[in-house]
């Protein structure tokens, strides 16, 4: 019984939560992207730099804003917005 209750368990960790977006995270990937349970999920308005492509560097995030809003079925949308004079 134990060992049951247990892989029950980790298939729900691993089952995880999924966040969608509107643009993949890299180049043909998926534009939803699964994470464990438990793990931490950043959503941040300026990107690091250090590994950033050229194209990532013409973004700035200091003009950026996010915000998490739950609907009836308990789904979380995050909405970034940017300043509208850029």
């Amino acid at each position: 019984m134990y060992l049951d209750l247990k892989n029950t368990a980790d298939a729900v960790v691993e089952k995880g939560m999924k966040y969608g977006a509107n643009l993949p995270a890299t180049a043909g990937g998926k534009d939803v992207v699964t994470n464990k349970l438990g793990s931490t999920v950043n959503i941040v308005g300026t990107a690091d730099v250090t590994n950033a492509t050229e194209a990532d560097k013409q973004y700035d995030g200091n003009n950026v804003i996010q915000q998490s809003t739950k609907d009836a079925n308990g789904d979380t949308t995050v909405t970034v917005k940017s300043e509208q004079k850029i």
